[in-house]
Protein backbone atom coordinates (compact mmCIF):
# COMPACT_ATOMS: atom_id res chain seq x y z
CA UNK A 1 0.00 0.00 0.00
CA UNK A 2 1.43 3.39 -0.91
CA UNK A 3 2.14 5.35 2.54
CA UNK A 4 0.00 8.23 1.07
CA UNK A 5 -2.70 6.43 1.14
CA UNK A 6 -2.19 6.00 5.53
CA UNK A 7 -4.46 8.09 7.71
CA UNK A 8 -3.05 8.30 10.97
CA UNK A 9 -5.50 9.43 13.87
CA UNK A 10 -3.65 9.57 17.16
CA UNK A 11 -5.54 9.78 20.09
CA UNK A 12 -4.68 12.41 22.91
CA UNK A 13 -1.95 11.35 25.47
CA UNK A 14 -4.35 11.16 28.38
CA UNK A 15 -6.73 9.34 26.45
CA UNK A 16 -9.88 12.07 27.00
CA UNK A 17 -12.00 12.85 24.15
CA UNK A 18 -14.08 11.02 21.87
CA UNK A 19 -11.63 8.80 20.48
CA UNK A 20 -13.43 6.01 21.18
CA UNK A 21 -16.20 7.34 19.30
CA UNK A 22 -13.93 8.16 16.42
CA UNK A 23 -12.45 4.33 16.22
CA UNK A 24 -16.41 3.04 16.00
CA UNK A 25 -17.20 5.35 13.06
CA UNK A 26 -13.80 4.32 11.23
CA UNK A 27 -14.55 0.98 11.31
CA UNK A 28 -17.81 1.29 10.48
CA UNK A 29 -17.82 3.31 7.99
CA UNK A 30 -16.25 0.83 5.47
CA UNK A 31 -13.47 3.61 3.52
CA UNK A 32 -10.28 1.53 5.70
CA UNK A 33 -10.21 -2.10 5.85
CA UNK A 34 -7.54 -2.09 8.63
CA UNK A 35 -8.08 0.49 11.54
CA UNK A 36 -5.38 0.72 13.87
CA UNK A 37 -5.74 2.35 17.18
CA UNK A 38 -2.87 2.89 19.71
CA UNK A 39 -4.84 2.39 22.90
CA UNK A 40 -4.11 5.42 25.50
CA UNK A 41 -1.70 4.55 28.08
CA UNK A 42 -4.01 6.62 30.59
CA UNK A 43 -7.43 5.86 29.09
CA UNK A 44 -10.29 7.86 30.83
CA UNK A 45 -13.26 5.80 31.30
CA UNK A 46 -15.86 6.57 28.93
CA UNK A 47 -19.56 5.90 29.52
CA UNK A 48 -19.45 2.31 28.56
CA UNK A 49 -17.66 0.08 29.91
CA UNK A 50 -14.92 -1.77 28.29
CA UNK A 51 -16.88 -4.64 27.08
CA UNK A 52 -19.28 -2.43 25.66
CA UNK A 53 -16.94 -0.44 24.16
CA UNK A 54 -15.49 -3.65 22.49
CA UNK A 55 -18.79 -5.22 21.10
CA UNK A 56 -19.87 -1.69 19.71
CA UNK A 57 -15.97 -1.72 17.98
CA UNK A 58 -16.67 -5.47 16.71
CA UNK A 59 -20.37 -4.53 15.50
CA UNK A 60 -18.71 -1.20 14.04
CA UNK A 61 -16.16 -3.24 11.77
CA UNK A 62 -18.42 -6.31 11.09
CA UNK A 63 -20.66 -3.29 9.38
CA UNK A 64 -17.53 -1.94 7.60
CA UNK A 65 -15.83 -5.28 6.43
CA UNK A 66 -12.95 -3.61 8.83
CA UNK A 67 -10.45 -5.34 11.01
CA UNK A 68 -9.74 -3.65 14.32
CA UNK A 69 -6.01 -3.85 15.74
CA UNK A 70 -5.37 -2.80 19.15
CA UNK A 71 -1.72 -1.31 19.90
CA UNK A 72 -1.03 -0.70 23.09
CA UNK A 73 2.28 -0.53 26.13
CA UNK A 74 0.26 -2.76 28.25
CA UNK A 75 -2.08 -5.62 28.06
CA UNK A 76 -5.48 -4.19 27.87
CA UNK A 77 -6.99 -7.04 29.69
CA UNK A 78 -10.43 -5.03 29.59
CA UNK A 79 -10.67 -5.25 25.67
CA UNK A 80 -11.64 -9.09 24.44
CA UNK A 81 -10.02 -10.19 21.87
CA UNK A 82 -9.61 -12.65 18.93
CA UNK A 83 -6.08 -12.57 19.43
CA UNK A 84 -3.37 -10.97 21.88
CA UNK A 85 0.84 -10.54 20.29
CA UNK A 86 3.47 -9.94 22.12
CA UNK A 87 6.50 -8.13 20.40
CA UNK A 88 9.80 -7.23 21.32
CA UNK A 89 12.89 -8.53 21.16
CA UNK A 90 12.57 -9.23 16.99
CA UNK A 91 10.02 -11.33 17.18
CA UNK A 92 5.95 -12.10 17.63
CA UNK A 93 4.52 -14.50 20.25
CA UNK A 94 0.94 -15.27 20.67
CA UNK A 95 -0.09 -14.65 24.04
CA UNK A 96 -3.28 -16.14 23.62
CA UNK A 97 -5.48 -17.08 20.36
CA UNK A 98 -9.22 -17.77 19.86
CA UNK A 99 -8.87 -21.45 21.27
CA UNK A 100 -7.05 -20.09 24.84
CA UNK A 101 -3.64 -21.62 23.09
CA UNK A 102 -0.29 -19.53 23.51
CA UNK A 103 3.19 -19.61 22.91
CA UNK A 104 3.73 -19.62 18.82
CA UNK A 105 6.61 -17.85 17.35
CA UNK A 106 7.65 -15.92 14.78
CA UNK A 107 11.05 -13.74 13.54
CA UNK A 108 10.30 -9.99 12.92
CA UNK A 109 12.13 -9.31 9.49
CA UNK A 110 14.32 -5.95 9.63
CA UNK A 111 11.94 -2.56 8.78
CA UNK A 112 14.16 -0.39 6.86
CA UNK A 113 13.98 3.35 8.46
CA UNK A 114 12.52 4.80 5.28
CA UNK A 115 9.39 2.47 5.66
CA UNK A 116 8.42 4.26 8.88
CA UNK A 117 5.52 7.47 7.69
CA UNK A 118 6.04 9.12 11.16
Amino acid sequence: MPLERLLVVRPPDDGAGAWAWAVEQLLRSGCFPLVVVEHPAQAVSTARTPSALAQGWARAAEQGGSVCLVVAQRQVRALPADVRLAVGSGSVVVVRDRAGAAGGRAALPGWPARAVPW
